[in-house]
């Protein structure tokens, strides 16, 4: 892992602690006028108020960013059944931008299917070049170690006396210089053991558990279009049971939250066990959040997606000094390794020099 690489995985994973939020930015918009403004232009979108378009848009966005981000960064084959719920993301995202027309013929509409077509397409050669770049490569570390070293400082004095040792001037002891050096290449031996580097070979062939589990994430997909199944009344009676809309106009609209929430949550959790990387626990914060909004369907507020669901919120903080903390110790990790390298170098040349008589 080079340093690029590193910044690179510290992004990704704040951006998938702090996405879900990214969905109250709604707030902010007008909850009367029924129109958007550019550079003095009127956009009228059709629903009643900014707040509910924003909040059905951003609503659509951050599944299509969080289930392509979930492709692109999982290395098993089941990975590309994946593409169909993102194909079926974008078409939602959008059928906001028309009118008058049923999510579900949207979808497979040419309107929908062109643009999918090429949005997959462009993850298919992203996924491509990660197979060599990205993914047959990976850290692990405990959180234990990461708060072991934070405390104890070692890193931070093994890269201060490298540096010193490498800057300076070895020529008048050179025996005595050779020990120090052996001394720090024992200690980055030691460091370097703390976090785990794992080759991964990917296979061609997609296995009986692939299959298995790209049925599971295709069910799970079909909890995004369930709500079409159901009517539009106030209420379903089902084996006896009566169920309420809890708040919602209908009980499509209740399904179709409920199911969009479950499926992000099932989607999520997938991920997070799927994954050996060490920012998987950045998805413990839309998980936290997808997670209370669903529990939230159920309780006596009748307004979806307020700023009460910020309750959250300490999550998440918790969640991103986990994830700085862990990218801190990565990058402490790696230049370890790069220091290990000069040191290796100096030492090889030092024993030349004390072969051939040198003090």
């Amino acid at each position: 892992m080079n340093r690029h690489q590193l910044w690179l995985e510290l992004t990704l994973a704040i951006v998938i602690t702090i996405s879900p939020f990214v969905i109250f930015t709604h707030l902010f918009f007008s909850p009367t006028q029924d129109y958007l403004t550019f550079f003095e232009s009127r956009y009228f979108h059709g629903f009643s108020n900014n707040q509910k378009y924003i909040w059905l848009l951003l609503n659509s966005f951050c599944p299509l960013l969080l289930n392509s981000l979930f492709f692109i960064c999982t290395y098993q084959k089941w990975r590309f059944f994946i593409l169909p719920i993102i194909a079926l993301n974008f078409g939602s995202f959008l059928f906001y931008f028309y009118q008058d027309v049923r999510l579900v013929s949207f979808v497979l509409s040419k309107e929908t299917i062109i643009p999918a077509i090429i949005l997959l397409s462009v993850l298919i050669i992203i996924d491509r070049r990660l197979i060599s770049n990205y993914r047959r490569s990976i850290f692990k570390v405990e959180l234990n170690v990461v708060i072991k070293e934070l405390l104890s400082g070692n890193f931070r004095l093994f890269i201060s006396k490298s540096n010193e040792i490498i800057n300076s001037n070895s020529k008048k002891s050179l025996k005595n210089f050779t020990c120090k050096v052996y001394h720090l290449i024992q200690i980055s031996d030691q460091k370097a053991e703390l976090i785990k580097r794992e080759e991964r070979h990917i296979k061609e062939n997609f296995l009986c558990s692939d299959l298995i589990t790209g049925f599971l994430i295709l069910a799970i997909g079909s909890l995004y279009l369930i709500y079409d199944l159901f009517p539009r009344s106030s209420s379903l009676e089902f084996a006896g049971f009566n169920l309420p809309t809890f708040g919602f106009r209908d009980i499509q609209s209740l399904i179709w939250y409920s199911g969009q929430k479950l499926a992000m949550i099932s989607l999520l959790s997938l991920w997070f066990i799927s994954s050996m990387h060490w920012w998987r626990w950045s998805l413990m914060s839309p998980i936290a959040l997808y997670s209370y909004q669903f529990w939230d369907i159920f309780s006596v507020s009748s307004v979806v997606e307020e700023g009460g669901n910020l309750i959250v919120l300490p999550m998440t903080c918790i969640t991103l000094i986990m994830i700085v903390c862990l990218g801190t110790t990565i990058r402490n990790y790696v230049r370890v390794l790069n220091y290990r390298n000069q040191l290796r170098q100096i030492m090889e040349r030092n024993i030349r020099l004390l072969s051939n008589g040198s003090n």
